[in-house]
């Protein structure tokens, strides 16, 4: 269970990504009502899942936060928005979200009736809708609503958006193959390897549960399909598409990650050595559904995962 402590009375030295790391947590959570996931992080920040997980646990060991190992989305801020800093823009993702300080009161989401009443008085304290605007501390105006969608909500969006505008349908689709084309195995593969390096023993969540006893081996297996699940994910997709040259991308990222996983070792191995070869063969069946014919590259085999020929058979 998470040891809930008292907030922190004085802002306490963090350094400058920590603060960003904190401000989104603190705008997350008002957003949305509960905390950022691990890949929320990802998403905004554009990191790794290793650079995420280490940052958490220095901000858990710093005392920023509290959190209940193994359980998502259990972090809790012990600093007030008083201590936070200015949620900046980050690298290719528009405007700040937030621009919140010390003595400055919640901006509310755009297209809210309370944000239009505050949008009204600005501009009637600025003389209209033409006058120039004044923001304190040289912070800029909220970006649009467009700019925090999540991907479900964004994907309703164009969905009727296409649904209004049937003669975009063409281009949205070019659009998407573009996207999907845009796949490396290597990236794959130290994405993969990355994640499951990024493992420790607070993510082997074992114990009693109210269906029974978990073993360390079965909750090792299922931290690393959680690590795989989204690659797993990307591979069907594409497979279920036919997108064959980049649905061999993702599987040969998937098998060489983790292969280099094993090789390398990682926390969570020794609870689950047949672990990496097992789903290893597993993303193969899956890249072989309609490949019935087909072997894996065997070149592939060879020169990335020797100990693994049986995977070219």
């Amino acid at each position: 269970m998470t040891e809930k402590t008292a907030p922190l009375k004085a802002a306490t030295s963090f350094t400058v990504k920590q603060g960003q790391y904190l401000a989104f947590i603190d705008h997350y959570s008002r957003l949305h009502g509960m905390p950022p996931a691990e890949s929320d992080f990802r998403a905004f920040f554009k990191v790794t899942p290793p650079v995420v997980h280490q940052m958490i646990k220095a901000l858990h060991a710093r005392g920023f936060i509290d959190r209940e190992p193994g359980k998502a989305r259990s972090i809790t801020l012990r600093l007030g928005r008083a201590q936070l800093p200015d949620l900046e823009t980050h690298p290719g993702l528009g405007e700040p979200v937030l621009n919140s300080g010390a003595g400055m009161g919640a901006k509310r989401p755009r297209g809210t009736s309370a944000s239009r009443r505050e949008e009204a008085g600005i501009q009637s304290r600025s003389g209209g809708k033409g006058a120039s605007r004044s923001w304190p501390n040289g912070t800029r105006q909220q970006s649009h609503c467009l700019d925090v969608l999540t991907g479900e909500e964004a994907g309703a969006v164009l969905r009727a958006l296409l649904k209004a505008h049937p003669d975009l349908l063409p281009d949205a689709r070019l659009a998407a193959d573009r996207l999907l084309a845009t796949i490396s195995f290597s990236d794959v593969a130290d994405m993969v390897c990355a994640g499951l390096q990024a493992l420790d023993l607070d993510d082997l969540d074992a114990g009693p549960r109210a269906s029974g006893y978990v073993e360390s081996s079965e909750a090792a297996w299922y931290a690393i399909e959680g690590v795989l699940q989204p690659y797993i994910h990307d591979l069907e997709r594409r497979v279920k598409l036919r997108h064959e040259d980049e649905a061999l991308q993702v599987c040969s990222g998937i098998v060489a990650g983790l292969y280099r996983a094993e090789q390398r070792g990682f926390a969570l191995y020794e609870y689950a050595e047949d672990a990496p070869s097992e789903l290893a063969g597993h993303a193969v069946d899956i890249w072989r559904r309609r490949r019935r014919n087909c072997a894996f590259p065997r070149h592939f085999v060879e020169t990335f995962t020797p100990d693994w020929d049986w995977l070219a058979d």
